[in-house]
């Protein structure tokens, strides 16, 4: 008798499956959710503190305004974002000193050069030129002068 057919066939081990997955993947797991999480919730948030601008910006170009006309898409922009207490009574050079205080710093002498042009036009009747720069000037701070104070606001909602 042959000693070799006494013998059991050799038993291979199992291959090692990725599943469970090791604590590192779970926690690179964990971390990416994360991160993404944070972004989408970032970019809701930037896209909500802008809407007030969108809006505001649209109707400025939708339409051949009065210049007081501007000033009242203006203000509701600014209501918007800060308390009605502070913005609604604020007419003529208020509403002036208003609009340069929130330009920033570097932006605030030209700002109000320009500013100044438009003093007491914005009573009176006005050139559609005068109307179209009066746009640009606005649109100018709501860019420059909202966007940094409506995402202050959020952060201490």
């Amino acid at each position: 008798m042959n000693p070799l057919n006494e013998l059991n066939d050799i038993v291979l081990a199992e291959q090692v499956g990725w599943w469970p997955l090791a604590w590192g993947w779970w926690l690179i797991f964990v971390i990416l959710c994360a991160l993404i999480t944070t972004a989408i919730v970032w970019r809701f948030r930037y896209l909500k503190s802008r809407k007030v601008y969108r809006a505001a910006t649209a109707e400025l170009t939708k339409h051949n305004h009065s210049l007081a006309a501007i000033n009242q898409v203006v203000k509701r922009a600014a209501l918007q974002v800060w308390p009605a207490e502070n913005i609604s009574a604020l007419q003529g050079s208020d509403w002036q000193r208003f609009l340069i205080g929130t330009m920033p710093a570097a932006e605030q002498a030209q700002f109000a050069a320009e500013l100044q042009e438009f003093g007491q036009a914005v009573y009176q009747p006005s050139s559609q030129k005068q109307q179209q720069q009066y746009v640009r000037l606005m649109e100018r701070w709501l860019q420059l002068g909202l966007p940094k104070v409506a995402a202050r606001k959020q952060k201490h909602v």
